[in-house]
């Protein structure tokens, strides 16, 4: 008796309710039992697929007994996960269920897999009848050629490949979005010296090959390590840090006077290499100096308005600080519990990529004035067109048209939605990110927030403005 007719034959006989679960096998009252994970004759997708196992349909057949007013597949589908059932295709349904219910004696889907399906009864199994023929053992035990090669070969044509190299690769419900990020974080921070090398001033080369040869001759190292600062600066004039008086005389000589800026100083030279040291010291005064003109602005990130958004100011904290998604429900009513309202603007903290915290300022509320707009640095849709209909034309032309070109180069645009869940028409033509959450799963929330940042920093790095006057 294969599973498959074990279970037809209690449900057409009304005992569906003797089938039960123990352990990791399914007892067919006091007659049969089969493991749980054994597999049927009934092959899914219309024949295409694999064979169910005994566990799936007899959970399948139990729940459409004791539900029949629950025609949705959702409720089933969330039953059989909690469960780790597994769930039977919308498409195999009613062919499946007219076999089981005797309504018709057979199915073309029923074919005989590749593995004994053959259950034994209790008595039997408990017994120990599940060991080999004795004749078979004697034929391996004596070791007979003709033995050996004939249970080698029925292996290897019942042979049933489960898994292989690439299935063995394949990690479902799992993302490596974050390792990739690290990655890229990492590849951008070990470019910058050479971007750095790359980019300086064709005027230092000069410098740096006078004063090595300068150093061949000098008998102490004391003017290399006042000057090694000023050359490894990348060009000190480019940045506007004045070297002192001793940068004064370099400028000062001509081509005519070669030897004289070349000529090794001596001993009795060195006490007028003093100034070196107050050149020095106006360098470290001119750098904090250049520091405090370069006060970066906090940047902002628009969330959307209203309450049927994915992320709007009740979540948007927990997803862009903590990595952590909440439902806007379930986030209210912490709020409440808190005693909190709704706050028109909030900020939070990124560590993302960052070895220390950025602040960050959300809201909901679109700016007033063009200051303010210059600080958005990026913004949540809704998936409607009309949520930028108020913003300023002279800032976003078309914007009150439907036209987000001018809106989307100018500031990140971001969708962020669930999985099962369609993306609008509209957002698809728009220039905007995409981001996808899972309902059940919040493994990947760190992961997608990671993607915002890292698509938010290649965003400001291709906008030099902001770049320069935000600090993100």
């Amino acid at each position: 008796m294969d599973p498959l007719s074990a279970l037809r034959e209690f449900v057409v006989a009304g005992r569906l309710q003797e089938v039960v679960a123990k352990g990791d096998r399914i007892q067919f009252g006091d007659k049969y039992s089969f493991a749980k994970r054994a597999p049927t004759s009934y092959q899914s997708g219309k024949g295409t697929g694999e064979f169910y196992p005994l566990e799936t349909l007899a959970f399948w057949v139990q729940w459409e007994q004791q539900h029949p007013e629950q025609q949705g597949f959702s409720a089933y589908f969330q039953a059989a996960r909690r469960q780790q059932a597994g769930n039977v295709a919308v498409a195999d349904r009613q062919d499946l269920k007219d076999f089981l219910t005797g309504v018709v004696q057979s199915s073309q889907y029923i074919r005989q897999p590749e593995i004994n399906l053959t259950g034994l009864p209790l008595q039997q199994e408990a017994d120990g009848a599940l060991q080999e023929p004795s004749s078979k053992r004697q034929r391996v035990e004596e070791g007979s050629p003709e033995g050996e090669a004939a249970v080698l070969h029925h292996a290897l044509t019942t042979e049933r490949k489960l898994r292989d190299r690439n299935s063995q690769l394949v990690v479902p419900n799992k993302s490596f979005a974050r390792v990739r990020t690290i990655c890229e974080q990492q590849l951008h921070l070990m470019r910058q010296p050479q971007q750095k090398q790359h980019h300086q001033p064709s005027s230092a080369a000069p410098s740096a090959r006078a004063s090595t040869s300068q150093s061949l001759v000098k008998p102490s190292g004391r003017l290399e390590r006042e000057v090694a600062p000023d050359l490894g600066l990348g060009g000190a004039a480019q940045l506007g840090i004045k070297l002192g008086s001793q940068a004064k005389p370099a400028a000062a000589h001509t081509p005519s006077q070669p030897s004289s800026s070349s000529r090794p100083p001596s001993s009795s030279h060195r006490p007028h290499s003093q100034p070196s040291t107050s050149g020095r010291s106006d360098q470290q005064a001119a750098v904090p100096q250049h520091r405090s003109k370069m006060v970066k602005g906090t940047p902002i990130i628009l969330v959307p308005p209203g309450e049927t958004a994915t992320i709007t100011m009740w979540n948007a904290k927990a997803f862009l600080e903590q990595g952590q998604y909440e439902s806007m429900e379930t986030s209210r009513q912490g709020a409440a519990a808190a005693g909190r309202g709704k706050l028109p603007k909030d900020r939070i903290h990124r560590s993302v990529g960052r070895a220390r915290p950025i602040r960050y300022e959300i809201t909901d509320r679109a700016p007033s004035d063009k200051a303010t707009w210059d600080r958005v640095v990026a913004l949540f849709c809704l998936g409607k067109a009309w949520q930028f209909k108020a913003y300023p034309k002279a800032l976003f032309p078309g914007c009150d048209v439907g036209d987000t070109v001018a809106l989307f180069t100018r500031i990140l645009g971001v969708y962020l939605h669930m999985t099962d869940e369609e993306v609008p028409a509209d957002v698809k033509k728009w220039n905007v990110k995409i981001l996808r959450l899972n309902r059940q799963n919040r493994h990947t929330d760190m992961a997608e927030a990671g993607h915002f940042y890292s698509e938010l920093d290649k965003h400001l790095n291709a906008n030099p403005a902001k770049a320069a006057t935000l600090a993100f």
